[in-house]
């Protein structure tokens, strides 16, 4: 199905609220949050949380939430870049604001520094609105992207809104997923 057959299918919906291209392209209809385990994968607005039992995979390390093995989340799900086409200027990523007022960008902390960082801490979650769609670091594009910027990811967001304005969906789908970007602060 094409993208143009989805938002024709989209809008006969009368249940359906209105699906723009460029909402269709960045992600807005392909990711989920939610698994089929009925293990929670996010994170919650004004949720109390602590990162407990850590499994690392390569560069990356999943957390349980709470002790809770039903609730669990990925470092790179909190390390995102995260962009929204309707406020081009803005490219955003999670923080982490200890109680001594240090702040970290989560997109800079390794697997283990992040650890050492959040280990036995409680923090509140804040989700920010404006950050929507996540920049795929999987996808091969963003990745050579990147590798010819030197990591700059502004370049990437400049493609992808470039290619969006163009119409040139093709080039760019995949390159975006829906996502939630996270700000952590000690309580």
């Amino acid at each position: 199905m094409t993208i143009e057959e989805m938002l024709r299918k989209l809008k006969a919906d009368p249940n359906t609220q209105e699906v723009t291209k460029a909402e269709m392209i960045l992600g807005s209809m392909r990711s989920k949050l939610y698994t089929s385990d009925d293990v929670i994968r996010c994170l919650e607005n004004d949720e109390i949380i602590e990162f407990t039992n850590p499994k690392y995979s390569g560069e990356n390390v999943e957390f349980e939430i709470n002790n809770n093995q039903n609730h669990k989340i990925w470092l790179s799900q909190l390390q995102g870049v995260f962009i929204n086409h309707k406020n081009r200027d803005e490219i955003y990523g999670g923080v982490i604001k200890l109680k001594d007022s240090t702040e970290k960008l989560m997109l800079t902390l390794s697997s283990q520094g992040f650890y050492e960082l959040v280990k036995g801490r409680k923090f509140k979650v804040s989700l920010d609105q404006n950050a929507i769609y996540m920049i795929d670091k999987k996808d091969e594009r963003v990745i050579s992207l990147l590798k010819k910027h030197n990591g700059n990811y502004s370049q990437v967001v400049d493609y992808i809104f470039e290619k969006l304005d163009t119409e040139e969906y093709d080039l760019i789908e995949g390159m975006t997923k829906l996502g939630r970007c996270y700000d952590l602060t000690e309580i």
